[in-house]
Order: C-alpha cells, then structure tokens, then sequence
C-alpha cells in the first residue's frame, strides 16, 4: 500500500508527533510519503527520502496543490490522508482530479466549522469518542467514521528512569500556551494548594502566544513554588521525575500528554473536557473535576499531593490501562485496517 500524508502545520504539537510516529510505526507495512510545509518542523524530523515541502496547503494554495498532483501523478498512492483541515482542502482537490481515496484526521473537538468538508472525506478518523460526536453534529456519516486514540512513543518514553533525589512533589503539565489549555485556570488553582501549604512544586512546560501573560499571572498571584520552564526536549525524563501529571483544558480532543502520563504510570488530576474521560478513569487512574472549576481542581490537587499511597495505587493502574490502550503496534494497525478497508 501506497501512502501520501498532508499536514499544513509548521509548529510543533501532539498532531504533529503523532503523524511522525504513525509514520514510523508504518514503515515496514507500506511506503509512505508526506507534504509538509517548506521548514515546517515536520520538514526537520521526516526521512528526506519519503519527504515532499511546499510554500503551503488549501484552497488557496495553487502552488501546494500543484506540487503535490505532480508527486500524486508520478508515485500513484493508493491514500491520500490528511492531518489537518487545510491539507483536507488540498487532498480533495486532488480527489477530484485523481480519484485517490481521502483519510482524514479530526484531532480536537471543537464545533465543527465548515463540516462539508469532512462529509466529503470517504473515511474520518476521530482521535476520540468526543471527536466523533462533533462529527456526526456536522452530519458525517457514521460509517464512515472510526475513533483511534493517539499512540505513545514506546522508545522514547521506556528510556527515562526517575532520578529526583528531593522529596517535594512534582506536578508537570505540558501543553500549548493558549487559550483551550486553561492555564489562567490552573494557575489559580495552584494558588489555592500553595495557600493551603499543601507540600508539591507545579511545573510548566510548552510554548505559545500567553507566555508573557502568564509570567505576569505568576506575579499577580505571588507564585512561589511554580515554574515556567517554556519549550522543553525532554518531557519523558521530566515525567519521569513527576509524581502528577494535570491539565486543565476548556476543550481537549484527546491529549497526547496525558497519554504518555498514564503510560509513564502518574496519575493525573485534569478537567473533564473532551476526550479527557476517555485517557483518564476519574477515581481510578486520576481525579477529574468540572471544566473551568479552579476550586475543584485544586482540591484534587491537594488531595493526590497529600496521598502518596493513593497517588502510587492510581499511577499502577494508569500504566496498566495506558499500555492496553495506547501501544503504537495496536493504533497502527487500526490505522492500517482504516485504510485497507477504504481501498478494498
């Protein structure tokens, strides 16, 4: 099976990790090639052998467009799935032209804006149950959709050791710094537990366009014992020396972090948005609390930063449901199922 993968994205997310280790996890199975953004970050980490740059992808995109019917017309893929709602437009110009098949991806669950695209798709793959329901909102054919969750990067995940010598408990949230994270929530939550004197250290990782409001928020709120570390390379080793991971999301397709948490066995303490319940069993694998609710948030907080037995009986169970759920052997194979069944 031939493979062509579209992203439009230049940045760096968990969309874009995935795609990378879905590509990967396929290799041995089929040839894939992948159009991405001239020095997109995507550019920087795929095989420059399997590798297609363009200016960018959509409607309004010729070049793009272009580009990518000539690899179309020469390589003769038997998919073409896209990764992002700007590479959908592109992939079904080129249906329409050529006739491939078009896979595409839904990674958040937002309102669905313009869902004739998404309708025109011959297979959408939901990143969760709550991505599904927005999709069939938009009036997308059940059968042609299916859920399969974001896979962890076994390698890169298996290679860290905890190696924190002080006992102060660490809470790691690792995410985009904009507005459906909820960090402006968080970060009022955190004021709660420090007010309490409740024992534990917040970090934050990631980057975006509210680092300087949250520095200020810091500030304002007189933060001792939280930390902004912005971009970091290396979350598996600071999970590894984590003892909760939280998030506290407005909105959430699925949440990769919290995927590779629960498969590093923390427990997390997040909000119910989204795909959320579905990556953390409230009162088994984490605590959950309502969207936006800072109070309920820190109280489960404090109630996993005071509990180490609790905290140690959740993380074992995380491991062993994020292992069930997330293995990149099993998501690929659905992946590739998804796409068998299209073409046959």
């Amino acid at each position: 099976m031939k493979i062509v993968h579209l992203s439009s994205e230049r940045g760096w997310r968990g969309g874009e990790a995935q795609l990378e280790l879905l590509f990967r996890s396929l290799a041995r199975a089929c040839e894939q090639k992948v159009v991405v953004p001239k020095q997109s970050e995507l550019s920087h980490r795929i095989p420059e052998s399997a590798l297609i740059t363009v200016k960018r992808l959509g409607w309004a995109a010729p070049e793009g467009f272009l580009d990518t019917l000539r690899l179309v017309r020469r390589w003769r893929p038997d998919i073409l799935h896209a990764h992002t709602s700007k590479a959908l437009e592109t992939a079904l110009l080129l249906k329409a032209v050529t006739a491939t098949p078009v896979v595409a991806s839904k990674r958040n669950a937002f309102h669905v804006r313009g869902g004739w695209k998404y309708r025109r798709a011959d297979t959408m793959i939901a990143v969760s149950q709550a991505a599904r329901s927005k999709l069939l909102e938009a009036d997308v054919e059940a059968d042609r959709l299916c859920v399969i969750h974001d896979a962890v990067d076994q390698v890169r995940f298996e290679a860290t050791a905890r190696s924190k010598v002080d006992g102060i408990p660490l809470v790691l949230c690792a995410a985009a710094f904009s507005l459906e994270k909820g960090l402006d929530t968080l970060l009022a939550a955190w004021r709660i537990v420090e007010s309490e004197g409740t024992h534990g250290k917040l970090l934050l990782v990631g980057r975006g366009n509210l680092e300087t409001l949250l520095h200020a928020q810091k500030t304002e709120l007189g933060l001792k014992r939280f930390e902004i570390l912005g971009w970091r390379e290396d979350v598996p080793q600071l999970l590894a020396e984590a003892d909760i991971a939280t998030l506290a999301s407005r909105e959430e397709g699925l949440s990769s972090f919290l995927c590779e948490a629960q498969w590093m066995g923390k427990p997390a303490v997040a909000t119910n948005a989204g795909g959320i319940p579905e990556v953390v069993l409230d009162g088994t694998t984490g605590l959950l609390g309502p969207v936006g609710d800072a109070e309920a948030l820190a109280r489960n907080l404090s109630r996993l930063l005071r509990d180490r037995d609790l905290r140690e009986k959740m993380g074992a169970a995380a491991r062993r449901r994020a292992r069930a759920m997330f293995d990149i052997q099993k998501i690929g194979a659905q992946h590739m199922e998804a796409c068998q069944a299209l073409i046959a």
